[in-house]
């Protein structure tokens, strides 16, 4: 139920045009959070409206790093192909180590770390942990 409220809440912020930076950050987290493979709509729309595709969220991570965190394919190329940087980087920890961490399916992780090399994802940084 709560979900599908966020949606329709979504669609409405969407489609008014209205939607902050503020809240287009509550709303791809709330999204993330809950694992919800439609997020792409969120993401599409929210690009659409004129969101930077660099926009930094919490603790410094773009909407690239938190896709590729789920290993969200279908995102982290739709990212990709509108700009977004496969070498970012926040303290030494990247877009590619977040993929290949993530918590998903190994084809998952798999089609969206292959992408993120295709698209020049540095493999030879070290994490700083």
């Amino acid at each position: 139920m709560f979900v599908q409220g966020l949606k329709n809440a979504c669609r409405c912020l969407i489609e008014s045009c209205q939607m902050s930076l503020s809240v287009w950050y509550l709303v791809l987290s709330a999204f993330w959070r809950a694992g919800l493979s439609d997020s792409l709509m969120i993401v599409i729309s929210s690009i659409l409206t004129g969101i930077n595709i660099e926009t930094s969220f919490q603790f410094g991570w773009t909407p690239l790093m938190c896709a590729a965190s789920v290993a969200n394919f279908a995102v982290v190329r739709l990212l990709l192909d509108r700009g977004a940087n496969a070498c970012f980087e926040i303290d030494k920890y990247t877009v590619l180590m977040a993929a290949c961490t993530a918590q998903a399916s190994e084809e998952n992780i798999l089609n969206t770390v292959e992408l993120l090399l295709s698209r020049n994802a540095d493999p030879n940084l070290a994490c700083r942990y």
